[in-house]
């Protein structure tokens, strides 16, 4: 008759010895990339960007960032660099897919995801 809750789930990773909040990293990207649609003058829906980060001891923690539109992964680090982010802050695998998954809440699905990047890349 006992409920237990492990696997906390953080929006947060620590890169450097700092905390980085990834829903900000998020906003920063989803700016970047309505900058460069702005530029282009095109139409689509909107885009969904979902940042996930890997922490294993010992490990260097390495982000993953999932899109639903076209972008490029060199675009959004130089973005990352010229907006004052620390040089080890850099999105080391971009994954395009059609939706972030979503619960039955309608969140996003961050397990899931997290998942998907172990299936997907074991370097990741």
């Amino acid at each position: 008759g006992n409920l237990f809750l492990t696997g906390r789930l953080k929006r947060f990773a620590k890169i450097g010895g700092e905390m980085l909040s990834l829903a900000r990293l998020e906003e920063e990207i989803q700016r970047l990339y309505l900058e460069q649609k702005r530029e282009k003058k095109v139409e689509s829906t909107p885009p969904y960007f979902v940042v996930i980060a890997k922490e294993e001891a010992g490990e260097k923690t390495t982000l993953a960032l999932f899109s639903t539109v076209e972008i490029a992964k060199e675009d959004v680090n130089l973005f990352l660099r010229q907006n004052q982010y620390s040089p080890l802050v850099k999105i080391s695998h971009l994954v395009r897919i059609e939706n972030i998954p979503l619960t039955g809440a309608g969140k996003v699905h961050y397990h899931h995801l997290e998942q998907y990047i172990k299936s997907y890349d074991k370097t990741i």
